[in-house]
């Protein structure tokens, strides 16, 4: 669905993908749904019938439709909110995760304090107890994993900008 959550993954996605390799190509496909699994499965079969060789989705439900298009074209998948290798191991590279509960905190921390404020808060890799990746595995190599450490403290560090919505 496009609604400010999954647009803003999908930028931070994009310009991730562009960093690394500026001919990079990244589809995109709404299902408008997050729990229709064969609407998800059909989207990512259409992007790996395309030449997608990764599958990063913004799902609940519906995951497992991603995952087996995955597995079916042997592509690798990026989940995101929880951790979703126990689902797939030979498919998930990583998740991108996001602890709701520390987020629960951190707003309710803003309020107790009197300092929370009728806006939209935005949360990525600087609030690293909120948003994370989930661990490699061995999915990639470790020169690999080094250099996405090193893209994420610059992020943190400000010499990186992502796209602001």
């Amino acid at each position: 669905m496009e609604i400010p959550p999954t647009l803003r993954s999908l930028e931070g996605y994009k310009a991730g993908a562009s960093h690394v390799n500026p001919e990079a190509q990244v589809l995109l496909a709404y299902t408008g749904s997050f729990t229709d699994a064969a609407k998800a499965k059909e989207a990512a079969m259409a992007q790996l019938s395309m030449g997608s060789d990764v599958i990063f989705y913004y799902l609940d439900a519906a995951s497992p439709g991603v995952i087996q298009a995955c597995e079916d074209e042997g592509a690798k998948a990026i989940a995101t909110i929880t951790d979703q290798y126990d689902q797939a191991p030979d498919t998930i590279l990583t998740s991108t995760l996001t602890d709701l509960s520390s987020l629960i905190l951190d707003i309710g921390r803003l309020a107790s304090e009197g300092q929370l404020e009728g806006k939209a808060y935005v949360y990525g890799v600087a609030n690293e107890d909120i948003v994370s990746l989930a661990p490699f595995r061995g999915s990639v190599s470790e020169e690999v994993e080094a250099k996405i450490e090193e893209i994420r403290q610059g992020i943190i560090e400000g010499e990186i900008e992502l796209p602001v919505m």
